[in-house]
């Protein structure tokens, strides 16, 4: 069972974004826990605050209060395995989200296209 979450402020995106992986994850049979966050802070606190350590984090790096980038690098200081993807219309930071072992980064205007390969 694989543990995920999504962090996103953008409350249209967010209910996009969540079936898209759901669906992805039931087409490959893959039995998951799917845990959401508007802000930042919330997921940090989850992190920091209990036993969850999650398989793999989707971040917008552009979050209303901490950035995706600060909220990864609190959680890079509890959690050194947790896979992180990177999804924003930012295209110009896709360098400094490599400083946290980032396991991929994915534009929102190719999310659909770029999310495939990256579920499987």
């Amino acid at each position: 069972m694989y543990i995920i979450a999504i962090c996103e402020d953008d409350p249209i995106f967010l209910n996009a974004l969540k079936p898209i992986i759901e669906s992805r994850l039931r087409k490959l049979n893959t039995e998951y826990i799917l845990d959401c966050f508007e802000d930042g802070e919330s997921l940090v606190s989850e992190v920091v605050n209990s036993d969850v350590r999650y398989d793999a984090i989707f971040f917008d790096i552009a979050l209303s209060g901490m950035s995706g980038i600060e909220v990864a690098k609190k959680i890079r200081e509890v959690d050194e395995s947790s896979l992180f993807i990177f999804i924003t219309s930012l295209n110009n930071k896709v360098y400094q989200v490599f400083q946290f072992d980032t396991f991929h980064f994915i534009r929102k205007s190719y999310f659909e296209k770029e999310i495939k390969p990256v579920l499987d």
